[in-house]
This record gives C-alpha cells, structure tokens and sequence, in this order.
C-alpha cells in the first residue's frame, strides 16, 4: 500500500472555465439575491465558489469566516478534480479536459471517479519542449464486465465508467499536460479527483480487504409503511492489513502521525497490473496499528474512510 498526499495546487492552463473570479483580499465584495449573483458577491477559492453573506466585505477569508461572512456555495468546475472531496467533478461537455501543472517532486498520478475514453500523459520541459519519451496512455475499454463468452453474448454495451487508476510517472520534466479525453457515448470527459504526488510505501496489502459503506440518505415510513428515500451520498469505508519489516516501524509510525488528520488518496493495490482499479479511496484514517508479530514482521491494520 502507498498513499500520495496532494501536491497539484494550481494549474499552469486548463481548458476547464471558471464561472466567477478567484477570492481576492483587496477587493470589497457585497451581498446579493441568490438569483443574481456576480463577481461582486461570488469568488473561487480551493474547489468552491463561496458567496458573501454582507456587504463591505473586504479582507476576510473565506476559509476562516465559513458561515460568518462567506458560505460555501457549490463545487467550482475548474479546480473540483483538485479539491478535498471525491465527489465533486470537473467537467467538460463535448470535450476533453486538458490541464498542465509543475512536477516539481511528483512521481505518481491517482485519478478517480473518471468518464473518459483515454488518458494521456505527457511531460514538458521548462522551454515547453515535449519529451515524447516519457508519454503514457492509458486507454480503457468498454467492455470492463465481459470475462467470458457468455457475459460477452448477453452483457448490455456501456461505455458509462465510473473509476479509478494510479499512474506511476517519471521524474523527468518541469511540468505535465494531462488530457482526459471525451467518453464519445457520453459526450463529455469528468473526473472526480486528480491527486499528483510523491507515493510513500507503507507495506505489502494482505488478502481480504473489506469494503463497506456509509449511506447518508434517509428513509422515513409514513403510516403504512412506505418509504420516501432522500437519497444522498454513499461513503467507501475500507479495512485492510499492510505487513512490513520490523526494521521500518519506526518510520511508518512517523509517517502514519504526519497523516492522520489529513485527507490523503490510499493506493492499497499499487500493482501495475492491478484488476481491482488500484482500490483507490481519497480520505483519511480512522485507525492504524499495529495488531501483530509475525517472525520478523510487523502487521499493521487499517480503518479508512472516504472523503464524499
């Protein structure tokens, strides 16, 4: 298992477009009616546009005046695929989504939550020169629920993908160009999350990964016992066993602390040739720690839960 703490903050260009402009500390913003907002009341700030709840509002953070003087208002289309939460999409109609930003020390890419034909990759020089040697492309096939003849006869045709892959990438570069390719059937590209960072090894993933989930819905019966669902979103939560060499305990307890309150993306199966889409959860620890000895090993068993 590795994790990848986010290192993307901002991209060079996108193809995405922003709807509002981004937050700035000098400038007084005011309040508006819901139904007419502008740059005067909205600003873009982290994956959000955030609307100001007074008038004269001139130097307050969004961030640090949350439900006083700004409310978060809804995911910003252009940086949602870079934000905290696995839920929020970027979206291209009738087009791919092309982004570029520093490498700096990024070595691995995880993309989740995808609608897309092909990825590409591909790495620049600081003259903005392609290095064609380092190019990857990751195409996926429609056929992801065929294993046999027989799902291949009565298997409906989709080409709808919901899902998620982690890139190892090389060091080569000063920035990369990430395109996300239209999903023809679907006559748009979208991605949930896109993580880009340095993979940090915390041991071997066992067998038997448990995957569960957390509705946040309701379901209220009237009175004969009819349900009205609201439904809302559903968390991954994941349990897992990692097995490492006694020798690097102390170093996987300073990284497991570094970590614990932040909101990371858990590669749990790195293999290249992974068939469970690399078990990608964007989220944060619930619980880590050690639970055994074997030999000269040490197992180290883990609650995680995803950020929605």
């Amino acid at each position: 298992m590795i994790f990848i703490k986010q290192e993307i903050s901002n991209f060079i260009t996108s193809n995405l477009t922003q709807e509002y402009n981004d937050y700035d500390s000098t400038t007084t913003y005011i309040y508006e009616n819901i139904d007419t907002p502008s740059n005067d009341s909205v600003v873009r700030l982290g994956g959000y546009y955030w609307r100001s709840l007074i008038d004269s509002n001139i130097g307050n953070n969004p961030l640090k005046t949350e439900n006083i003087k700004w409310i978060k208002w809804k995911p910003s289309n252009a940086y949602a695929m870079l934000d905290q939460k696995s839920l929020t999409k970027s979206v291209n109609i009738d087009s791919d989504i092309v982004v570029e930003f520093i490498r700096g020390k990024i070595d691995s890419l995880g993309f989740g939550y995808l609608e897309t034909a092909s990825i590409i990759i591909e790495h620049y020089d600081e003259s903005d020169n392609l290095l064609p040697e380092f190019t990857q492309t990751i195409d996926f096939s429609v056929n992801e629920t065929v294993y046999d003849l027989w799902s291949y006869i009565y298997d409906e045709y989709t080409e709808e993908l919901d899902r998620g892959i982690y890139v190892p990438i090389s060091l080569a570069g000063y920035k990369i160009k990430v395109t996300i390719k239209e999903l023809a059937n679907a006559n748009q590209s979208s991605c949930g999350f896109l993580i880009g960072g340095e993979a940090i090894k915390m041991g071997e993933t066992l067998d038997e990964v448990s995957f569960s989930f957390n509705s946040f819905s309701t379901a209220t019966p009237d009175a004969f016992g009819n349900l009205d669902i609201i439904k809302r979103s559903v968390q991954d939560l994941v349990d897992f066993n990692t097995i490492i060499n006694k020798g690097e305990s102390p170093l996987v307890r300073r990284q497991i602390k570094k970590i614990y309150d932040e909101i990371v993306l858990f590669v749990i199966d790195e293999s290249n040739d992974s068939i469970f889409e690399n078990m990608l959860t964007l989220g944060k620890i619930n619980n880590a720690s050690t639970v055994a000895k074997v030999s000269n090993k040490n197992i180290i068993g883990w609650s995680i839960f995803e950020s929605i």
